[in-house]
């Protein structure tokens, strides 16, 4: 890998996934993830509705830790509905 895909591929992994995602969205490019295959069920699910305010903002006014989506999960247990 030369130095210039080096200084990409850093830049590039200061983005939050999610960024990555709402990009391709608005893109239009359909299917990036391919060949991901269903292990189990019927590829249905259910559960409780939680409601997650969005900000929006500029590249750059957020950290990388403000993506953590685990946290988001973990602010929907029982205990909090």
């Amino acid at each position: 890998m030369d130095t210039n895909e080096s200084r990409l591929l850093k830049r590039c992994a200061a983005i939050a996934v999610s960024s990555w995602s709402d990009a391709l969205d608005e893109l239009g490019i359909d299917g990036v993830l391919q060949g991901i295959s269903q292990r189990s069920g019927s590829g249905r699910m259910c559960g409780f509705a939680v409601t997650a305010r969005q900000l929006s903002g500029r590249l750059g006014d957020f950290e990388k830790s403000d993506f953590a989506v685990g946290r988001l999960v973990d602010a929907t247990g029982p205990a909090r509905c």
